[in-house]
């Protein structure tokens, strides 16, 4: 499917008769897919993590919730323009940025051959971006843990990371 492209496609393979067991499929794309997926895994738990070592009952979460979840929702949302120009200075720039590069560039690996050093500097972004957000989950959660039915305000979060 890399061969033809992803979106749209499958009609033309069909009216092409493709023999889609013939082709060869590039494993390289697989390999990145697992390893943005773990990373992102874990990225994405150490974000939410810090989220909710600040708060103390359920009632705060949807507050929480929504600034979250926007680095997961916002790539979704521009994943056909990743598809259609996948090489574009601002696609590049968004798929190396660590919160979004776990959805970003697997799919730039499918439709296109993506630089080494694109690939490698997004991993390394990302690992440094996971290590910090763990750090900082720690801080916020050493300090919040001890401060029982009181919402921190944003000034207090920066002091908590601070002193914990």
């Amino acid at each position: 499917l890399s061969q033809f492209g992803l979106m749209g496609r499958v009609g033309d393979m069909i009216g092409a008769t493709a023999d889609l067991a013939t082709m060869a499929f590039p494993w390289s794309i697989l390999v990145f897919a697992f390893l943005f997926f773990v990373l992102g895994y874990l990225m994405y738990s150490a974000v939410f993590a810090g989220a909710g070592a600040m708060l103390t009952s359920e009632q705060d979460i949807q507050q929480v919730l929504v600034p979250v979840m926007m680095p997961i929702v916002f790539p979704i949302l521009i994943v056909t323009q990743v598809i259609t120009t996948p090489n574009r200075t601002w696609i590049v720039a968004t798929s190396m940025f660590p919160l979004f590069s776990p959805i970003l560039m697997p799919v730039r690996n499918a439709v296109t051959n993506v630089p080494v050093w694109q690939n490698a500097g997004s991993i390394v972004l990302l690992v440094i971006a996971i290590w910090l957000a763990a750090w900082i989950a720690g801080r916020i959660y050493r300090v919040g843990i001890l401060m029982k039915g009181k919402r921190p305000s944003i000034p207090e979060l920066v002091r908590w990371m601070r002193h914990g």
